[in-house]
């Protein structure tokens, strides 16, 4: 219970910051009476539940009856009489409903106008529950959203007032709650044991007399304020000194700081660089927020809860704050770097026999070969001459219908399509195949072939999209001439790959229930393309086989129960909550051909956060790893890495099979790094769970004990929280779907890693359907990005290197026999480093690496190739 000052305080921010319109506001007589607080709870009943409704009717009524006087007048002023009375015009309606599905708005907003991929619900908007008769939709229906996906549409007044009808035909106004649910106040620690923890660890740099003076009243929702005080947002440089071998000194502002290079800014207009391989210098880093992050894995949720409460307490307006420190000048030589350029020809087909043993030098599926490994079997490039490696060349694709060659450019596809609204950066994340020569590049809605030696695009095939999320495309499959492209709408395209001419098209799923395919790579096997899609709302994710040649269905295989007989509904609340349970097949996955096993990664379940509107079981086959027979299509085993998930942390990454000695025996496994933070191995014939082990040292959202097969048991208290919980890994997770790589030659795992915090709190639990990540929000807290080794035999980490914390994941990893191993950092280099100790090698600055590095082998010249962005740069040994 708040004390009355509190209450006092909290209705004078409601006060100050009411958005509410005084058009409505009623009078309460000639001689301008003082409202009674009865009065004032009656008229603002709505507005002070939607405010303050999780501290009940008995603590609404207290701080009502503490206001003064004045407060009680503005307060009654302000709260208009809740929202306009409608009735609907059913055929209005009707037709509104019409032009809500032929724009579009159900793919973002939902059939049932609570949000769907991307766009924010409307069931509770204040724009739509205020609106009268499309005036306020009007303004942005005409002028759209700028800097957002929403569009401007042309429409004539009567069709607005038909959306608005439709709009309207809904209950918006129960409850009358905001957008994204029911407000609520995070304040529920001691403000007492807050004030105690302060003392002890954040008063040697903080004074609640100076720095944090009235914070409360500068943050004046709690929640922000939390967030501010876990992880300050940067306002003061991080400054450096450097030391030089002579002894002299330079200080700057840090600008960039990586493994390779150090730069500074000294003075207003000079940035000087230090390359750490010259070992001349020492340098030493001043971070204001250091400290921050070496609490931040030691803090409790109780800790939180009450250093946020304290910290509401101070509410005095803040001193001037000091000036920030100066630097000094000194200076130092700028170095520059550069590139070479070379070489030509030409493409045959590819058999299912060279996927499966691929030619050395091709890269003819997802990862290489079947295995998920990603590595290569080549070695002209090796530890002894990686630094002599050179740009080969590099080329910029044009994604969208604006491509002017000179090469051909085929568009096909039944959407409509416009410069305006399909031509976008060419961002190229997944694999890019490479047979006979030809490069075979891909991002969503778009396919490219690509000389191999030179870099010219040979064709650019471009898709018309019926309009769908456009999260990225992981690449192509290929079948003799014949690719295969997955859309952001959901069709399977097959492409000649001489020609880029399209063959044929299928729907994978159903666009009107919201699914998006261009995720997924598919898998060639034999004659069978498998395939598997994604979807943002509450339905069954699946996978599915296609016949290479027409393109005819063989057969589904659903991620979750979807009949009565199924063992895994024992798991779920009912058939139903299955049914719509999710577990998206959205990554491709590895094949052993000794059984015909399919092996790949399921997604969430769906509701994502609130596990007891799905039953509070397992929720299988969600968040598991698959093992299908490639001819039937019947499932053989799974095992769940994420039982009863509820932070999102889906399977989603691409299995890696080796055959590994274990205990003296030679076993056939697979393993997985899991954005959960937990390192699998399992027998990939039966699925037994073989060992686990926790990668992520700040992962704090499981028990310390795995239960009976080898899985983490969750800490329901780490799920979310009104006042926030604090949990590793975030959203992201402690891996994602970024390729990692197996090299047979020092028997370790490479996985890009984050160890990475997050305020987990809870909000509306109205699942209702529609949007399946509803329940919480989230809010980062920090994060420091990793190159970890793993061992699969003993589930320990060999060795790690940690990135800038300035950039984030954003690329998978290659091994190779020349004993290298070559991944995008998060500053944007590519390296090369021993895959023995993770030592940087060789690098070269690109602005992003986006995608997993390749090697391919062409007329005896070893080369690499990588993405970054909409630009490809292959590079191989200087000419001697």
């Amino acid at each position: 219970m708040q004390s009355s000052a509190g209450m006092s305080l909290l209705l004078g921010t409601i006060l100050a910051s009411s958005t509410l319109s005084l058009s409505g506001a009623a009078e309460l007589g000639s001689n301008q009476d003082v409202p009674t607080p009865e009065q004032v709870e009656a008229k603002c009943k709505d507005r002070l539940s939607r405010d303050f409704g999780d501290f009940g009717s008995e603590w609404v009524q207290s701080m009502v009856r503490s206001a003064t006087p004045d407060q009680l007048v503005q307060l009654f002023e302000r709260c208009e009489p809740a929202y306009p009375t409608r009735k609907v015009d059913g055929a209005a309606s009707e037709r509104g409903r019409a032009l809500y599905t032929s724009l579009g708005c159900a793919f973002c907003h939902g059939n049932d106008i609570r949000g769907g991929n991307g766009g924010p619900s409307l069931l509770r908007s204040q724009l739509v529950m205020r609106d009268r008769q499309g005036e306020a939709i009007a303004r942005v229906v005409l002028r759209g959203v700028p800097n957002t996906v929403m569009p401007s549409f042309p429409l004539k007044a009567n069709e607005i007032a038909d959306i608005a009808e439709f709009l309207h035909s809904f209950d918006v106004t129960s409850g009358g709650a905001a957008e994204g649910g029911t407000s609520t106040s995070i304040v529920t620690g001691s403000a007492a044991a807050g004030a105690n923890y302060f003392e002890r660890h954040c008063a040697d740099c903080h004074s609640t007399s100076a720095d944090l003076s009235g914070i409360a009243a500068k943050y004046s929702d709690p929640k922000r304020l939390q967030q501010r005080w876990l992880m300050p947002q940067r306002s003061t440089p991080v400054i450096a000194s450097v030391t030089m071998a002579d002894g002299q000194s330079i200080e700057g502002q840090v600008v960039r700081s990586d493994e390779f290079r150090v730069v500074l800014r000294v003075g207003a207009n000079r940035q000087l660089v230090f390359h750490r391989s010259a070992e001349n210098f020492r340098i030493s880093v001043r971070d204001p927020l250091a400290r921050h992050k070496e609490l931040l894995p030691t803090y409790s949720d109780r800790d939180i809860h009450d250093v946020t409460a304290y910290l509401q307490t101070l509410t005095q307006p803040s001193p001037t704050p000091p000036a920030i420190r100066g630097s000094t000048r000194k200076e130092a030589e700028l170095v520059k770097e550069q590139a070479l350029l070379d070489d030509t020809s030409r493409n045959s087909g590819l058999t299912p026999d060279a996927i499966l043993n691929p030619v050395p030098g091709s890269w003819p599926t997802y990862s290489g070969d079947y295995s998920g490994r990603r590595y290569s079997s080549l070695k002209k490039i090796n530890q002894s001459n990686v630094n002599h490696l050179t740009l080969a060349w590099t080329t910029r694709l044009t994604a969208g219908p604006d491509d002017r060659g000179p090469h051909p450019v085929i568009i096909a596809g039944d959407g409509k399509q416009t410069s305006s609204n399909t031509t976008a950066l060419a961002d190229v994340r997944g694999s890019i195949l490479q047979v006979d020569g030809v490069l075979y590049a891909s991002s969503p809605d778009n396919a490219w072939a690509i000389d191999a030696r030179t870099g010219d695009v040979l064709w650019h095939f471009n898709w018309k999209t019926r309009g769908a999320m456009r999260l990225g495309n992981r690449g192509l499959g290929m079948w003799g001439h014949f690719l295969y492209l997955a859309t952001p709408d959901n069709y399977l395209v097959s492409i000649d790959s001489r020609t880029g001419e399209k063959r044929w098209q299928v729907e994978i799923a159903s666009f009107e229930q919201q699914y998006f395919s261009s995720s997924p790579a598919p898998i060639v096997v034999g004659n069978r393309v498998l395939v598997g899609t994604a979807n943002l709302l509450n339905a069954p994710g699946f996978l599915k086989s296609y016949d290479a040649a027409t393109g005819d269905l063989q057969w589904t295989h659903y991620s979750v129960p979807m009949d009565a007989e199924d063992p895994g509904l024992r798991t779920w609340k009912d058939l139903d909550a299955a049914r719509h349970g999710g577990g998206m097949v959205w990554i491709p996955g590895s094949y052993d051909a000794d059984t015909n096993l399919y092996i790949y990664g399921t997604g969430n379940p769906t509701p994502a956060y609130m596990a007891d509107q799905r039953g509070n079981g397992d929720a299988l086959y969600t968040c598991s790893i698959i093992a299908v027979d490639v001819s039937t299509g019947r499932r053989v085993w799974h095992y769940q890495l994420s039982p009863n998930d509820t932070h999102d942390w889906d399977a989603g990454l691409t299995p890696v099979l080796a055959d590994i000695s274990i205990k003296g025996r030679v076993r056939k496994v697979v393993m997985a790094a899991a954005r959960n933070g937990y390192f699998f191995v399992m027998d990939r014939i039966t699925g037994e769970n073989l060992l686990t082990s926790k990668f992520s040292s700040s992962a704090n959202w499981a028990y310390p004990d795995l239960n009976a097969h080898g899985q983490p048991i969750r800490i329901p208290a780490k799920d979310h929280h009104i006042s926030g919980a604090l949990v590793s890994p975030a959203n992201q997770g402690a891996a994602n779907w970024y390729p990692a790589s197996y090299s047979p030659d020092y028997e370790l795992l490479f996985v890009s890693a984050a160890e990475s915090w997050a305020m987990y709190y809870s909000t509306s639990s109205d699942a209702g359907g529609a949007n399946s990540l509803q329940g919480k929000s989230e809010v980062a807290v920090d994060g420091d990005y990793y190159l970890k080794a793993i061992s699969p035999k003993t589930g320990t980490t060999a060795w790690s290197v940690k990135y800038s914390s300035a950039g984030s994941l954003s690329s998978g990893i290659l091994t190779t026999a020349g004993k290298l191993l070559f991944a995008g950092d998060a500053d944007g280099n590519l390296v090369a480093r021993d895959p023995g100790s993770g030592t940087p090698l060789w690098n070269a600055r690109l602005q992003k690496v986006t995608n997993a590095p390749q090697t391919y082998l062409l007329d005896g010249e070893q080369y690499v190739l990588v993405a970054s962005g909409d630009t490809l740069y292959s590079f191989k040994l200087k000419s001697k």
